[in-house]
């Protein structure tokens, strides 16, 4: 019977070997379980008893299993080894012992490579194939040759004998066979999606061979959705930009055609604002991919400073608004760019967009943040933030790298606020309109930046007893410029002062105990 491997969620990639099985995550952990035979886990049976599930490294994205050796290609490009000493070319550096199974260091870098887009492992070899197009080949192999030779009596004949060698350093192997199909001309459009319908890929594709085979990667996370020939659809999960990717081949040769797919989420008039601080754990921080498995870097623990807002103004498709990251203990200082799309369910907001890190890089950010006081919420106002490279894909930032890949944020916030500004729904004859009452008009403060000082003006479509306050990014209250009783349809006029204020970012709120709206100004000094 079929038995569930407990322990594992989120797995994008599986392999079997001879006596053990490797399984890979979301986010490029790899974890094995099997037999102890051949120390292939070394580690389990000696520790924590046969077979257990542990995890081996990190930053993977793909695997492969041989009878007695494993095989990783990590984020850069490099591929890692670990298993029986026939199979890998740890024997060169333990000669004539075998080498325990994710004992450190966990897992051993193949020499001999540069960057890998293909694994196999067999019994007691591997096999690469670089992005130059050539195969790689390392480990215990045997090689068959003919001769001729001359038997006892005279007679002339054919025969054949094995060579057997050990290589431990990956070397360039001569392919068998000659390529023996044109490659193909791979290319395909995609429709126009809205977040909750179906997206139709076009195959445009010309001179495929009969036989060749199709693979569908519809949200680039480089795992196979579709294997089906021409049209495909598919339906998006999420809001955002996706990397669409058909591949043509009939193992020998094969090419590949991407192009990027915009997710567009339906616009809203509910907006969400927020400012404050909170915890971001040990690890949470890796501004790039561990040179060495065995000594990955861990950002330390400490608070993080935010202040976010995300609206979409009327007529345009996606939503503005800014979002500031700063985590001081690991020198990180997010600055959001643009944004790409924003939803609101209920006291769930989550947007994406994109920044930089310390005034440079291409990072896309998503932000989900939980409004406590919002309706079905006890649990107090809740922020998790991620952060990747655009051009790898790494995970740079995340403050629950350990959490599930979706839900609801469970990180607390410490000190602010976040609010969602929900959108009420009147009806105008026959039709719905969205409208936001009491109705609050805050003004951009004027001049931005400014100096030695700057006004900022307000309006209500009601009258209501409000307050305009400036806060620094620590969240940190530093200067009340109104709070009271403002009247319906009065222009209200406030100045700021620098006074002993420091130079840098600062917000300024303007509420009525239940609306809130918020506008972010510098101050040079």
């Amino acid at each position: 019977m079929p038995k569930k491997i407990e322990g594992l969620s989120n797995i994008k990639a599986i392999a079997g070997g001879g006596l053990h099985s490797l399984a890979m995550d979301g986010e490029g952990n790899v974890f094995s379980w099997g037999e102890g035979g051949n120390n292939l886990d070394f580690f389990y049976t000696y520790y924590n008893g046969r077979g257990q599930l542990a995890r081996v490294l990190s930053s993977a994205k793909a695997i492969a299993a041989g009878n007695y050796h494993s095989l990783a290609i990590l984020e850069d490009g490099s591929v890692y080894e670990w298993g029986h000493y026939m199979s890998t070319q740890m024997q060169a550096l333990n000669p004539g012992r075998k080498v325990p199974f994710w004992f450190p260091p966990r897992g051993n870098k193949v020499q001999g490579l540069g960057g890998v887009k293909a694994i196999s492992a067999g019994s007691f070899n591997s096999l690469a194939l670089g992005m130059d197009g050539k195969v790689y080949g390392w480990g215990y192999t045997t090689k068959e040759h003919e001769a001729i030779g001359t038997m006892p009596w005279g007679e002339t004949t054919s025969y054949r004998y094995s060579e057997y060698s050990s290589s431990f350093a990956a070397v360039q192997l001569e392919i068998p066979f000659p390529a023996s199909c044109v490659d193909p001309v791979v290319s395909f459009t995609a429709s126009p999606t809205v977040l909750g319908s179906a997206t139709t890929f076009t195959d445009l594709t010309t001179n495929a061979a009969p036989d060749a085979a199709y693979s569908w990667d519809f949200d680039g996370d480089g795992i196979a959705d579709s294997y089906s020939k021409g049209n495909a659809t598919f339906t998006y999960p999420a809001p955002g930009t996706y990397s669409a990717r058909l591949t043509v081949g009939n193992g020998i040769c094969e090419q590949s055609f991407s192009l990027q797919v915009n997710v567009q989420a339906p616009p809203i008039a509910s907006f969400v604002t927020g400012g404050g601080k909170f915890p971001s754990p040990a690890g949470a921080y890796k501004p790039a991919p561990d040179t060495n498995p065995a000594m990955p870097y861990v950002s330390p623990a400490g608070e993080a400073t935010f202040n976010l807002t995300s609206k979409y103004e009327k007529g345009n498709l996606t939503p503005i608004g800014a979002t500031h990251i700063k985590f001081k203990l690991a020198n990180m200082n997010f600055e959001s760019t643009a944004q790409e799309w924003l939803t609101v369910s209920g006291s769930l907001a989550q947007y994406q967009g994109s920044g930089k890190i310390n005034g440079t890089g291409n990072y896309g950010y998503l932000v989900m943040a939980v409004d406590g006081d919002g309706k079905g919420n006890d649990k107090g106002d809740r922020l998790r933030v991620k952060i990747w490279d655009k051009r790898t894909g790494f995970m740079v930032y995340d403050n629950e790298r350990e959490g599930t890949a979706g839900g609801a944020p469970s990180t607390a916030i410490t000190q602010g606020s976040i609010v969602i500004h929900q959108a009420n729904i009147k009806s105008i004859g026959s039709k719905a309109v969205a409208t936001l009452e009491p109705s609050l008009q805050l003004h951009q403060n004027i001049p931005n930046p400014f100096s030695g000082s700057t006004h900022i003006n307000f309006e209500v479509k009601e009258s209501a007893a409000v307050s305009l306050k400036v806060y620094n990014l620590m969240g940190q209250e530093v200067a009340t410029l109104f709070n009271g009783t403002a009247e319906a349809g009065k222009l209200y006029e406030t100045t700021l002062q620098s006074g002993n204020l420091a130079g840098g970012v600062y917000y300024y709120t303007l509420s009525n105990g239940g609306w809130k709206v918020t506008k972010r100004m510098v101050l040079n000094k």
